[in-house]
């Protein structure tokens, strides 16, 4: 941003850029690649299943009893707090689950502006051809990183709108989430060869609006 409102390329504005798109791309792998190990195995699964808390998990713990069948007035009313307090912790619990889920709809449709916003990268770096080969490249590589990162947000809405929690939308989350990764991390390499080649690269960023109007 600190060089493009300016309307023209610096260098260090823009290898400070890509430096910080590797590093989140190191982060977004390394995210996805744990998520995997806890929502894509077996042991995962079943402790996402047993920690739902759908309709049916809640009718089951307000509907559990203990004890040896004897029930004193003191054990009623305890028992009777209990299903209260458990009762507003699921439902808090749910409001949460909700929340989440609307986050997740809004990063998804933000997420898709910015695969716009590569496309339009991509189709003035690659139309020009030469060095520029190397940025539309990465343009491309950002492209794929933003729809797996669409796919993320799209998968975790699935999984968690719904009262039942679905593990394995929440399992695609986490692979989405390290194919991005893998992308970004394409991605800003490439870039950096360019930005960061300490090679000055005087463009004029009007160019943008010029290839528009034609």
């Amino acid at each position: 941003m600190v060089s493009e409102c300016q309307q023209d390329v610096l260098q260090p504005a823009y290898c400070s850029s890509d430096i910080s798109r590797l590093l989140g791309a190191i982060g977004e792998m390394t995210a996805g690649a744990t998520a995997i190990s806890v929502q894509c195995t077996e042991d995962g699964v079943a402790g996402l299943q047993d920690g739902a808390d759908d309709a049916g998990a809640i009718e089951r713990r307000l509907a559990s009893s203990g004890g040896d069948g004897k029930v004193t007035l003191k054990a009623m009313f305890d028992k009777l707090r209990s299903d209260q307090d458990s009762k507003k912790q699921a439902e808090k619990e749910l409001e949460l689950q909700h929340a989440s889920c609307g986050v997740d709809i809004s990063q998804a449709v933000l997420f898709v502006a910015r695969v716009g916003a590569e496309i339009q990268g991509a189709h003035h770096h690659c139309t020009l051809g030469g060095k520029q080969d190397v940025i539309c490249w990465g343009d491309i590589g950002g492209m794929l990183a933003a729809l797996g990162l669409v796919s993320m947000m799209v998968s975790n809405a699935v999984g968690e709108c719904p009262a039942i929690f679905d593990v394995r939308a929440v399992c695609a989350s986490a692979i989405s989430q390290l194919a991005s990764g893998i992308f970004e991390l394409t991605s800003s390499g490439l870039l950096m060869t360019e930005s960061c080649s300490g090679v000055e690269h005087q463009h004029d960023l009007s160019t943008y609006s010029d290839d528009d109007d034609e």
